[in-house]
């Protein structure tokens, strides 16, 4: 059965709050920067919080999660301006909510795209922001990013490895570097995948890929050595994983029609 509110279903309800925030966002950014309105931040961060995932997790829109999570890391930023003025719970109610926007973010991999940076190594920051604060809160061995830590030091560890217990002790790189051997060991290639998502993106725009086009295409992705193919995999990814459409399209028209500028354009994508 469906919950009504006043004549309108929960998410519509919800709906109707998010895109007043969205498309009033900075009449409400300005009010919430006071002190004295930060209940109504912490009220405004579940709204955008509960959107993102519905977006994410019901109707597979990552365009319109990233969006949500855009306004809500700002009103993440005003909370950490306002903290000078927090009491205990607030304290508490800050750290729980930007933990549950880390973990959302990390774990759907929307890392690269919220921080408008393509390096690996930003992933990594938030792995050990995470595992921070599970550990600072006591939490159950194995339990989320703390348990995942666990199991890709034991992988380096039998990769032979020397791997200290505390995250924050290792550098980036070398995690980055093995998430990486994790990636192209669990990763079945699937060229005519990859060839199809090529011609899409080249169609983006309404352009019509010619039966010649596609052959080179479809040359162009053999070729592609195993890394180069993963990582078109990861810019490419499901309905929810990947670039953003907007993202795609920037690179569409940095592209044009040559099929070897978007070899370059690899070196750019997450």
């Amino acid at each position: 059965m469906t919950v009504q509110f006043g004549g309108k279903t929960k998410e519509a309800k919800l709906k109707d709050l998010y895109d007043d925030i969205a498309t009033n966002e900075k009449e409400w950014l300005t009010f919430l920067d006071h002190p004295i309105n930060i209940e109504f931040v912490f009220e405004c961060l579940a709204v955008c919080h509960e959107y993102a995932i519905i977006q994410h997790d019901t109707y597979k829109d990552r365009d319109a999660c990233l969006k949500a999570l855009d306004i809500e890391k700002k009103l993440l930023d005003i909370l950490q301006k306002q903290s000078a003025h927090f009491d205990e719970h607030q304290k508490g109610a800050f750290g729980n909510v930007e933990y549950k926007y880390d973990d959302f973010v990390f774990r759907n991999g929307l890392v690269v795209t919220i921080d408008g940076k393509s390096e690996v190594l930003r992933k990594i920051q938030l792995l050990k922001k995470l595992v921070r604060f599970e550990k600072k809160n006591n939490a159950p061995p194995g339990y989320g990013l703390h348990g995942y830590w666990k199991e890709l030091r034991e992988e380096m560890k039998e990769r032979g490895m020397e791997i200290p217990h505390n995250i924050d002790e290792v550098d980036d790189k070398v995690i980055a570097e093995h998430m990486k051997v994790q990636r192209m060991k669990g990763t079945k290639r699937d060229d005519s995948k990859l060839s199809k998502d090529l011609i899409d993106f080249f169609e983006m725009d309404g352009t019509i890929v010619s039966h010649q086009k596609k052959k080179k295409i479809k040359d162009f992705v053999k070729g592609l050595t195993e890394e180069q193919a993963i990582n078109m995999g990861n810019a490419f990814g499901n309905d929810m994983g990947g670039l953003s459409i907007k993202q795609k399209m920037e690179i569409r028209k940095e592209v044009g029609d040559d099929i070897d500028g978007y070899l370059r354009a690899l070196g750019q994508m997450p």
